[in-house]
């Protein structure tokens, strides 16, 4: 079960009182986590015990996953690291641009995936729902909007007919089993 308790004051105090509890601790980075995993290693505490403790979101998000995953409690499917999402993104933009050259002369397909790539993340983490018809017609509204749910919905159909997932998919899918 999934316990959430936010830590008032962060003190160093309140960190150790916690880690002795075995407490998971998320941070918003991997940087933070690392950084707060060596301040609170000491001589007599192994590293893994600290850093399996100490995790950003993002890391503690994945490994939830797999853990739910490796229970049978979720579709098995495989999650993508960031280059092969990069990847697929830039096979996207890319054939969608070459199958409309005109229309996309100056486009840049290195800097289009990227951007989709991001917006999509973005929309994910604020769980918008681009499928629905109301929010189809409101990308329906101008060429480049239209052409960026195309580009949203090649993807995620490409994702399920190959049984992928992206990072910012896992989200989705702890909410929907804890809810």
């Amino acid at each position: 079960m999934l316990e959430v308790k936010s830590i008032e004051q962060l003190s160093d105090e309140a960190l150790r009182s916690a880690l002795a509890r075995d407490v998971t601790i998320l941070t918003p980075t991997h940087r933070y986590a690392r950084d707060l995993s060596r301040r609170f290693r000491d001589k007599d505490t192994a590293v893994s015990l600290v850093s399996s403790q100490i995790l950003s979101v993002d890391r503690w998000a994945e490994t939830t996953w797999r853990q739910l995953s490796e229970q049978g409690l979720c579709e098995p499917k495989r999650l993508l690291n960031n280059y092969e999402r990069q990847a697929v993104w830039r096979d996207i933009v890319a054939s969608e641009i070459e199958s409309r050259s005109a229309e996309f002369a100056l486009i840049q397909p290195q800097v289009a995936s990227q951007l989709a790539q991001r917006c999509r993340e973005i929309m994910k983490t604020h769980r918008v729902p681009w499928s629905t018809q109301g929010l189809k017609s409101i990308f329906s509204v101008e060429f480049d909007t239209r052409i960026f749910h195309e580009w949203l919905s090649s993807c995620d159909r490409l994702l399920q007919q190959k049984g992928w997932i992206f990072p910012e998919d896992v989200y989705d899918i702890i909410a929907d089993l804890v809810a």
